[in-house]
């Protein structure tokens, strides 16, 4: 907030008199002025003028409040009855009624200005004479009469008719004195004119004139003031005073007594004329190349009669790129220049380079330059020229080698390994970047003149050297195909030079070396990115990058280097093991981590290590790491204690803990639901966690139970887990699965499930089974004791084997009991006896009995209501 506080201040000339030396008498205006320089208004204040020479108080006000930034001013006349100096004295806020940071009791004390006033005695007098002739009534037109105004486009002098009279009662000599001309500042100082200014008389000092009243008591001066270096009609270019408010003083006073004395001051406005000149030069076969450019300068004279700002603009239809001076914009704003200043300015039109043969040699292309004052839009001028597109026959050549990678210039040129009886190809390209048509020679000439070799240009072919044509801004591939001998040393070398030319001396050259020799490399690059991205409780690739950039077939074997503990890296499917030259390959690299592990990118890396063997056992090296960005994840795991629920007695409960976890690295809510079939109820002591931190555990009770008649099993219950967290964030829910069956029989519709309805205890039921399987099992043992006897030696023989033969055969046959497939004969009851036995018992096929709705009749003796 603004400080709300006054500050009332004096200010430049803040008290002031119409006349700078008054005569005694003489009827004078006096005013002040001031400014509240602070925000908050004032309250009333006084104001006070006094002559402080004389002790007399001129002039005494009480003044309304004074708005913030708000000025305030007084104006009285005054007549001094006394000659001589006269200290006047300007006083704000006397009583102190104002609260100021700034007064005569605190802080600077602006509320006090001073003048001081020499008064004249009555006995000569000057009086200036209205441009119209006439003597000035007033003070107005005595302001009015002390000023001239000059055009400096008319002329370089101002005159000031002027009355010198005598007021005294005797004759006197008058002597008359004009002062050298001060150049009045913006600021308020007087300062010494940069022009000579000279100061003439009619006629020369001294002057005796009559008493007032006489024939002879006044004369008519002119006094001329004049510019002496303008000169209005020098060549080529006129020279304008300099525009300004200049200030003479003239004063005429008693030879006898000099106390007795008059000045008035004279004022010379010169106005200010604003002219401007541009002219071009260097416009003459102006052009240049494409890709360079055209320089011509345009020059700025100021003609008028003061500094200047002037911006320049330069613009093409095509837009074409202009720079101006030393920069590189198409706009520049000078420096002021003064008066008949000149500054040539360069301006640099860039011809563009060659697109699809464009320019044409022979274009022009119009620039035009538009120079403005900045103080006044609409003086400007337009100065405009051509600039022609010259004929260009630039051209380009890079070679390649026969894996695409650029040789360079031929004196860092690289060489390239090969291998006996490889084929390999060179690549030539080059570009037409002029803007006329080239015919260009291209040779190749090898060192080892018995290698194979052949120039393929387009449809062109020859052994060492073609001729083509290139349109403008087109461009062609040469193909240089060389054979390595099947047999050469190991270091041999051939050096293949190609020299493309337009003319003798204007070629390009290039140039490489074949070395025969095994040159194994490799490299292996990780993502563009440097970073996986893993989201926790899942698994996360990334693919690295090995191409093989030797010139030999390599065996690879794979590694990951080391990586903090819990971190789970590997290779997500089986990495190439063979790479053959100049082949690439993509191997991905899959990461699991721990839960858990903190959001964003981890200080530990992800390094990959290759080893590249060739077939002679020379080994390559190469690794490769990426980083390792965890993002934000909710990941929920469910485990628990107990996982198995058998046997259940309906109406009987069985407990466990399940376990919820926050695996992941956000908070996150957490609902808990259950799917368990009709009659099965899995009741959790806690379903629902609005906030689970990251890492934390949770543990919640719950009961199994089955109602009476509900499903037996085994069967399953689920129990899921469903993650929610903010927007974005990925989520990763859980499900656990309990394994249940009850103590109930299946329902089969028999005696059992009759018994169990009618609330007979399961293991009752149970005992009833296995008396009567064993009732069954004895009464057909009993049977077969019972049954005729026969011989002992028969008794081994089954029933139904008669049929086998006579009694001495089936005797053998029972005996034989080494070739038979099937053992007929035990010494105890199997289980499959019984079971053929339960199922001779059971004639009559068992039925289902449905059960009767609602309840089991309650059994005989109950008490009513049971």
């Amino acid at each position: 907030a603004e400080n709300q506080v006054s500050d009332l201040t004096v200010m430049s000339s803040s008290l002031w008199c119409s006349v700078t030396e008054p005569l005694e008498g003489d009827l004078l205006l006096l005013g002040g002025t001031w400014v509240n320089q602070a925000p908050a208004t004032t309250s009333s204040y006084r104001v006070t003028v006094e002559d402080l020479t004389q002790g007399v108080l001129l002039r005494n006000e009480i003044r309304v409040p004074l708005a913030g930034g708000s000025s305030d001013s007084i104006v009285f006349t005054h007549t001094f009855s006394t000659t001589g100096i006269h200290h006047l004295q300007l006083t704000l806020d006397v009583d102190d009624d104002v609260s100021e940071p700034n007064d005569q009791f605190s802080g600077t004390n602006n509320n006090v200005y001073s003048i001081y006033l020499n008064v004249s005695a009555i006995g000569v007098r000057l009086t200036p004479y209205l441009e119209s002739g006439q003597l000035p009534s007033g003070n107005a037109e005595l302001t009015l009469a002390s000023s001239r105004v000059l055009d400096p486009t008319v002329g370089d002098s101002v005159n000031f008719q002027m009355l010198l009279a005598n007021e005294g009662t005797s004759t006197e000599e008058i002597d008359l004195r004009v002062s050298t001309v001060q150049y009045l500042r913006p600021d308020g100082v007087y300062d010494a004119p940069e022009d000579e200014w000279l100061r003439f008389l009619s006629l020369d000092p001294f002057y005796l004139l009559d008493p007032l009243g006489g024939a002879n008591d006044s004369i008519v001066l002119t006094v001329t003031l004049r510019d002496e270096s303008a000169d209005l009609n020098a060549t080529p270019y006129p020279r304008f005073p300099l525009p300004g408010t200049y200030i003479v003083d003239v004063s005429a006073w008693y030879r006898s007594n000099s106390v007795v004395q008059h000045t008035v001051r004279l004022t010379v406005v010169v106005e200010r004329e604003e002219l401007i000149y541009t002219v071009l030069a260097g416009t003459s076969g102006l052009g240049a190349r494409p890709g360079h450019g055209a320089l011509f300068s345009l020059s700025v004279l100021n003609l008028g009669n003061g500094p200047s700002v002037y911006n320049i603009s330069c613009e093409t239809p095509n837009r074409w790129s202009v720079e101006l001076g030393d920069g590189n914009s198409s706009s520049l704003t000078l420096e002021p220049l003064a008066r008949l200043q000149f500054l040539p300015v360069t301006v640099r039109v860039n011809v563009p380079p060659v697109v699809d043969g464009l320019p044409a040699a022979g274009t022009k292309e119009a620039i035009s330059c538009t120079t403005t004052h900045t103080g006044a839009s609409g003086m400007s001028t337009v100065e405009t020229t051509e600039v022609e597109v010259f004929v260009s026959q630039e051209f380009t050549v890079d070679l390649y080698s026969s894996t695409g990678v650029p040789v360079g210039v031929w004196g860092n040129a690289l060489d390239e390994a090969v291998i006996d009886g490889q084929r390999l190809n060179l690549t030539l390209d080059i570009v037409n970047k002029g803007n006329v048509p080239l015919e260009l020679d291209v040779t190749v000439t090898p060192e080892q003149t018995t290698w194979p070799l052949g120039l393929f240009c387009g449809a062109q072919d020859a052994p060492r050297s073609l001729e083509i044509t290139i349109a403008p801004g087109a461009g062609a591939y040469c193909r240089i195909e060389v054979q390595v001998p099947q047999v050469v040393a190991d270091g041999s070398q051939n050096e293949v030079i190609v020299r493309t030319q337009l003319s003798a001396g204007e070629f390009i050259q290039n140039r490489t070396t074949l070395v025969v020799e095994e040159r194994p490399d490799l490299e292996l690059s990780a993502p563009e990115s440097g970073l996986v991205s893993v989201t926790l409780g899942s698994l996360s690739t990334t693919s690295f990058t090995v191409e093989n950039t030797g010139n030999t077939a390599l065996t690879l074997a794979w590694e990951t280097g080391s990586v903090p503990e819990g971190w789970s890296v590997g290779f997500h499917q089986l990495p190439p093991g063979d790479l053959g030259m100049h082949r690439q390959e993509y191997v991905v690299v899959s990461v699991v981590l721990p839960p858990a592990t903190a959001a964003g990118i981890q200080s530990a890396n992800i390094p990959v290590i290759v080893t590249g063997t060739t077939p002679g056992g020379d080994e390559v090296v190469r690794s490769a790491q990426v980083g390792v960005e965890v993002l934000p994840t909710a990941w929920v795991n469910l485990s628990t204690d107990r996982r198995e629920f058998h046997q259940i007695v309906p109406g009987e409960a069985q407990q466990g803990n399940l376990t919820v976890s926050n695996q992941g690295n956000v908070p996150c809510r957490v609902d808990l639901s259950v799917v368990a079939p009709e009659g099965w109820t899995v009741d959790l002591t806690q379903s629902m966690f609005q906030v689970l931190p990251p890492g934390e555990s949770s543990i919640v009770p719950f009961t199994v139970t089955v109602e009476r008649g509900a499903d037996g099993g085994p069967l399953e219950l689920m129990i899921n887990a469903t993650t929610t967290a903010a927007a974005g964030i990925p989520t990763i829910d859980s499900s656990l699965t309990l394994s249940s069956s009850s103590s109930e029989l299946v329902h089969d519709g028999g005696l059992f499930t009759y018994l169990d309805d009618v609330g007979v205890p399961s293991w009752v039921i149970g005992l009833a089974a296995f008396l009567l399987m064993l009732f069954l099992v004895g009464g057909f043992m009993m049977l077969r004791r019972s049954s005729v006897s026969v011989d002992p030696g028969e008794e081994i023989i089954l029933a139904g084997m008669g049929g086998l033969g006579s009694f001495e055969q089936r005797r053998q046959a029972a005996l034989d009991t080494g070739s038979m497939k099937v053992d007929h004969v035990s010494g105890a009851v199997g289980s499959d006896e019984i079971q053929e036995a339960l199922d001779a018992a059971n004639l009559v096929p068992k039925l289902s009995v449905p059960k009767p709705p609602g309840k089991p009749p309650p059994p005989p003796g109950a008490p009513p209501g049971t």
